[in-house]
């Protein structure tokens, strides 16, 4: 599936030290994922630093990654 990162979710990951791999790599091997209804979902993932949380919209070829924060 292709990956697309709005603005505001390239701003947050420059804001807050967050790479676009690191991203990426959340989105394919997640620990974690959450379902909200409307075709969001949280994909959370571990590294030595922390913990991050990637809030993507799903469409039917491609996750759109609308924010990233650590938690």
């Amino acid at each position: 599936m292709r990956i697309i990162f709005t603005n505001h979710a390239r701003q947050r990951m420059q804001e807050r030290g967050i790479s676009e791999s690191e991203v990426v790599e959340s989105i394919q091997y997640p620990a974690n994922i959450l379902r909200e209804n409307g075709g969001i979902q949280h994909f959370q993932k571990s590294f030595t630093y922390g913990t991050i949380e990637v809030v993507v919209g799903v469409k039917k070829n491609h996750f759109i990654v609308i924010t990233v924060y650590p938690l």
